[in-house]
């Protein structure tokens, strides 16, 4: 196996390497040039939620202290509660 190292600012060169496991390959190597010029921007996009309580599918109507947002795939929507009746809680063995 051949391996051979270029400097930075070098001018491109091709180095082959090859070995049992690797057939033929080709390597090139040079330095990075400056910086092209900026793309254009695209158009922007509209601001999103910025609130959790402004998303369409987050029922907010029994929101309180401590709750927690519980999915539903009934209503597809999101509902604040602080009673969990339907959760399996996992905590380990200690």
């Amino acid at each position: 196996m051949e391996i051979v190292t270029v400097a930075n600012n070098a001018a491109p060169e091709v180095v082959f390497v090859s070995d049992s496991v690797v057939p033929d390959v080709v390597v090139v190597s040079a330095s990075q040039g400056p910086p092209g010029q900026r793309g254009l921007q695209g158009e922007v996009g509209p601001s999103g939620v910025t609130r959790i309580t402004q998303a369409e599918d987050v029922n907010t109507t029994e929101l309180v202290n401590g709750a927690l947002l519980i999915y539903r795939s009934d209503t597809a929507t999101w509902v604040a509660t602080n009673s969990l009746t339907n959760q399996i809680v996992e905590c380990g063995q200690f």
